[in-house]
C-alpha cells in the first residue's frame, strides 16, 4: 500500500467528498470548460485532421507497402485522438447522468464506511495512482520519442503531415515550418487527450467498484451482526429480511449504474481497442521486422505507449468484471442455513441476479480483458514469425 502524507490527505479528502478520485472529474469538463484548454484542443484536432488528410492524399501517389506501413501508425493514432476529442466534447451530459446515479447510490455510504471497507477502497485508490503514473509515463515517452534529434527530413519521417510537405517544398517556407512546428508541439497534447480519456475510464470504473465494495460490506454486516444462535428468532429473521431486501434493491440500482457506464464507453472503446490492435500489429511489424523503420527510438517508445494503454484498459475491464464474482462469493458466505424459507428464497433471488456477467463491452461484441490482450499479442507474434521465415535475407540467420 502506498503511504505518504500527501496521498493519505488526498484519500481522506476523497472519502469526505464521497469520491476517491474526485480530482479526475475535471477530465471531461476541462476540455470544453476552459477557454485555453479548449483552444489547444482545437489546435490538436486541426493537426490530427491534417495528419489523416495527408496520409489519405499520399495514398493517391501509389506509395510502396513499406511506406504505407511506416506512416499508418501515426495515421491511426491521429484518428484515435480525433474520436477521443469528439467523445470528450459530446459525452458531458451522459457523464453527468452517470455521476448523479453514483451520488444517489453510494456517495453518502462511502462517507460513513467502516475501516475494513475503507481498507479495500484504499487498495483501489493505490491501483489508480499506479495507473495515473503509467499514463504520465506514456505521455512523456510520446513527447520525446519522435523529436527530430538529427535533422529535418521530408522523406525519412514517420509523420504523414511532414511527408506531405515535400509536395510544397518549393512553396512558402513560413507555411512549411508552421506545419512542422505544429506537428511536434501538439504531440504532448495528443498524449494528454488520450491520458484524459484513460483517466475518465478509470474514474467511472472505480466508482462502480466502490459501489460494489459498499454492497459487499452490507452483506458482510448480515453475517457478522446476526445473533450467534443457530436458529434465529422471529424478530431476528425480520431484521435479516429487511437487510436482504435492502441489498437486493441496492444491487438493482448498481446494475442500472453498471449498464449506464457500459453504454457510455461502448462505441468509443470499439474505436480504441480496434485501433490499438492495428497500431500494435503495425508497430511490432515495423519494430521487429523492419528494424524500427526510420525512427528506432520513436518506434520503441510508441510500442511501450501502446502496451501501457492496452494494459490499463484491460485492467479496468478485468476489475470491472470481477465485481459480480466478488458479490456472488459474499452472498454464498451468508449463513443461509439459519434463515427461514422466506429469507432463503431472497438469497436465491439475489444469486439469480448474479448469473449474468457485467463487463465493459467493446461495441457490444466482446470484453477487452487480459485474455483478449494476450490473444492479440499471440496472433501478432505468430504473424511476425511467418513473415520472418518468408524473408530471404533472414532465412540464413
Amino acid at each position: 500500500m502506498l503511504r505518504s502524507k500527501h496521498l493519505d490527505a488526498l484519500f481522506q479528502a476523497g472519502i469526505e467528498r464521497g469520491d476517491i478520485f474526485w480530482m479526475l472529474d475535471i477530465s471531461v469538463s476541462a476540455v470544453s470548460g476552459n477557454c485555453v484548454i479548449f483552444a489547444y484542443t482545437l489546435v490538436i484536432l486541426l493537426q490530427c485532421v491534417i495528419e489523416v488528410t495527408g496520409q489519405l492524399y499520399l495514398l493517391t501517389t501509389k506509395p510502396s507497402i513499406g511506406k504505407i506501413l511506416l506512416l499508418a501508425p501515426m495515421f491511426f493514432t491521429s484518428f484515435m485522438v480525433i474520436t477521443t476529442i469528439i467523445a470528450l466534447l459530446f459525452q458531458r451530459s451522459s457523464h453527468g447522468r452517470i455521476y448523479s446515479q453514483y451520488e444517489a447510490l453510494s456517495m453518502e455510504q462511502l462517507r460513513r464506511a467502516n475501516k475494513p471497507i475503507l481498507a479495500e477502497v484504499r487498495q483501489l485508490f493505490d491501483a489508480g495512482i499506479y495507473q495515473f503514473a503509467a499514463f504520465l509515463a506514456a505521455v512523456a515517452l510520446g513527447s520525446i520519442g519522435y523529436l527530430p534529434l538529427n535533422e529535418f527530413d521530408y522523406e525519412h519521417n514517420v509523420w504523414p503531415a511532414i511527408q506531405a510537405l515535400k509536395l510544397i517544398e518549393d512553396g512558402p517556407k513560413a507555411v512549411i515550418y508552421t506545419i512542422a512546428t505544429l506537428n511536434y508541439l501538439v504531440m504532448p497534447g495528443k498524449g494528454c487527450i488520450l491520458l484524459l480519456y484513460g483517466l475518465h475510464i478509470m474514474h467511472l470504473c472505480s466508482l462502480y467498484c466502490v459501489s460494489s465494495i459498499l454492497l459487499r460490506g452490507k452483506l458482510k454486516g448480515i453475517a457478522v451482526n446476526r445473533p450467534a444462535a443457530a436458529d434465529l428468532m422471529l424478530s431476528d429473521q425480520a431484521w435479516v429480511t429487511q437487510e436482504l431486501k435492502s441489498c437486493i434493491k441496492q444491487d438493482v440500482r448498481l446494475k442500472t449504474f453498471c449498464s449506464a457506464i457500459i453504454d457510455h464507453f461502448k462505441w468509443i472503446l470499439l474505436f480504441h481497442v480496434a485501433l490499438a490492435v492495428i497500431i500494435l500489429s503495425l508497430l511490432y511489424y515495423i519494430n521487429l521486422f523492419l528494424n524500427g523503420g526510420y525512427s528506432p527510438l520513436g518506434s520503441r517508445c510508441f510500442v511501450a505507449i501502446a502496451n501501457i494503454l492496452s494494459f490499463t484498459y484491460s485492467y479496468n475491464s478485468e476489475n470491472f468484471r470481477e465485481q459480480v464474482e466478488n458479490i456472488r462469493q459474499e452472498i454464498c458466505n451468508l449463513p443461509w442455513y439459519s434463515f427461514n424459507k422466506c429469507n432463503q428464497k431472497l438469497v436465491h433471488v439475489f444469486l439469480s441476479n448474479m448469473l449474468q456477467p457485467r463487463y465493459l463491452s467493446v461495441g457490444g461484441l466482446f470484453d477487452a480483458n487480459h485474455e483478449f490482450l494476450v490473444l492479440v499479442m499471440h496472433k501478432v507474434f505468430n504473424v511476425l514469425t511467418i513473415l520472418s521465415n518468408l524473408d530471404p535475407d533472414r532465412a540464413g540467420n
